[in-house]
């Protein structure tokens, strides 16, 4: 089987429901459209056990489920399904008149929940998430040199170059609001594309750390303490911009940064967060830890690090990659194709998405998960082969 060993409703109040779906204005510093909306709904199927949730049609068809299950990761989730926004909002109202308080990745429609109805306040969340609020959280030693952007001011970059981040209290991830800058020419682009978001006024400058491997770092945070759950290696294709998450024996997560992550988490924990959180960490050349990013949030690792102890075990194979692939193939036809490399074990899907239930722009179905390997060029070899079944 390639369920969590212990799944996250372990860690979540008996009181806590999934319901995911939002407006586009709240992920607009993701990049995301709109297709997004109803597809994020799909995120940690099967890791949090039995809690409720509200989740879109092109998420948990029958045909899904059943194959989920069928790949080692049964949902046994009380499931609200949804086809339209109002539809989920309807959900979202039932499970508050039965006593639950609703959780997500990012912040629900703004006004339209009261905070006693969510499991994390808007408020806080936004507060917790905000780059510009890091230092509130993390010991200075593990920060890099950073401060706010003020326009006008001609910054003299150190050497190395800065990263330049959103740092207002909107939802960001994947790099989508972060620019490398390792030059005066590089930074006056990168200004120019925040000037156009609109969000130029909430910058923070970074100074660019030389670091040999990042993480996220994922973290249950309860009303009785903090657990670390485990962390996933950063895959970058630019700096700042990250590609996938990979897990690696080899490379593993060093206790000081488990300290460093439980210290964080009870920080929060103190200020009234409950949750899943995670956050992302590099190890500078000369060895110190140095804290980039706050995620609190169920983060797009956390499903591959629940999962990935039990489906090395059943596998053998001890390395995992993360993916997620589009396919002009039809789901039932794509999760057919899928189906081999499951059974021979380095295939592990955690969620699947039948475009045929969504808009026309959507593609025919697409599916996320990780492979795994002996090592990293056969986890990322087996990438490839994936790439060409679908």
């Amino acid at each position: 089987m390639a369920n969590p060993l212990t799944p996250i409703d372990v860690f979540l109040p008996d009181d806590a429901a999934f319901m995911a779906r939002t407006e586009l204005s709240q992920m607009r510093r993701l990049g995301m459209n709109a297709l997004n909306l109803d597809t994020v709904t799909g995120h940690a199927l099967g890791v949090i056990g039995r809690r409720p949730s509200v989740r879109h049609q092109a998420c948990v068809t029958d045909e899904i489920l059943a194959f989920l299950t069928d790949a080692g990761l049964p949902i046994l989730e009380d499931i609200r399904v949804y086809r339209h926004a109002d539809q989920a909002e309807r959900h979202a109202d039932g499970l508050i008149a039965s006593g639950y308080r609703l959780f997500g990745p990012y912040p629900l429609r703004e006004g339209r929940f009261v905070p006693q109805a969510q499991l994390v306040p808007s408020s806080l969340w936004r507060s917790l998430n905000s780059k510009a609020n890091l230092g509130q959280l993390v010991p200075s030693e593990h920060l890099a040199p950073r401060w706010m952007w003020r326009e006008g001011g001609v910054p003299e970059l150190p050497t190395g170059g800065v990263y330049l981040k959103y740092g207002g209290t909107e939802a960001t991830g994947v790099g989508h609001c972060v620019r490398y800058c390792p030059d005066a020419d590089s930074f006056a682009r990168a200004l120019d594309w925040f000037r156009a978001e609109g969000c130029a006024d909430q910058l923070v400058m970074e100074q660019a750390i030389d670091t040999d491997i990042t993480w996220c770092a994922n973290v249950s945070v309860t009303e009785t303490g903090c657990l670390y759950l485990g962390a996933a290696e950063q895959l970058l294709n630019a700096p700042g911009q990250q590609s996938g998450s990979m897990i690696d024996p080899d490379f593993p997560f060093p206790q000081a940064g488990i300290d460093l992550v439980i210290h964080i988490s009870e920080v929060a924990r103190a200020r009234g967060y409950l949750g899943i959180a995670g956050f992302d960490i590099g190890r500078a050349v000369d060895g110190q830890l140095i804290v980039f990013d706050p995620n609190f949030r169920i983060n797009a690792c956390t499903g591959q690090v629940l999962l990935h102890p039990a489906a090395s075990t059943r596998s053998g194979l001890g390395v995992s990659r993360s993916f997620h692939v589009t396919s002009k193939l039809a789901a039932d036809e794509l999760m057919n194709r899928l189906t081999p490399p499951i059974a021979d074990g380095w295939l592990v899907p955690t969620r699947v998405i039948d475009g045929r239930w969504l808009d026309a722009d959507a593609p025919p179905a697409a599916c996320t998960g990780f492979v795994l390997g002996r090592t990293r060029e056969e986890a990322a070899a087996n990438l490839l082969l994936l790439k060409t079944m679908v």
